[in-house]
């Protein structure tokens, strides 16, 4: 009786731990209504036209959003931006990090039309280094 008990109980653990809690995968965003939001995100952040957009890419899994569009300036110097996208809605931004995909991807133009500023405001540029004046003294 106690080894049916044993074997009953087994049955039943291995019941549990198969069942697969995997989430339904997100789908991408659909990028026709991203284009304004990219738009107003590149002269927001003063970006030089044209611009110049790749993705959707899935997101690095250290990210809580799921898709990730990569905006950059074709002019140079190019700074390119991570923008992070949750369904059709972007969620943050920040200037793309050796973390994001982006400078190994290909890019496409951002077709003209409409600017939506976006929700989310650009990061702010990179503080400029501070020189430190030290008085002299006299030896």
């Amino acid at each position: 009786m106690r080894l049916m008990a044993l074997v009953l109980g087994c049955f039943a653990l291995a019941a549990c731990s198969s069942v697969d809690l995997a989430q339904e995968p997100i789908p991408p965003p659909d990028m026709s209504k991203l284009m304004p939001t990219l738009r107003g995100f590149g002269t927001q952040a003063h970006l030089a036209e044209p611009l110049e957009f790749s993705g959707p890419l899935e997101a690095p899994t250290n990210y809580l959003e799921h898709w990730m569009v990569c905006v950059r300036s074709a002019a140079t110097p190019r700074k390119t931006f991570a923008l992070l996208f949750q369904k059709d809605e972007l969620k943050s931004s920040h200037m793309s990090a050796t973390r994001d995909p982006c400078d190994s991807q290909t890019y496409g133009p951002v077709p003209a039309g409409e600017a939506v500023a976006p929700p989310v405001a650009p990061p702010p540029p990179p503080e400029k280094p501070r020189h430190h004046h030290h008085k002299q003294t006299a030896n």
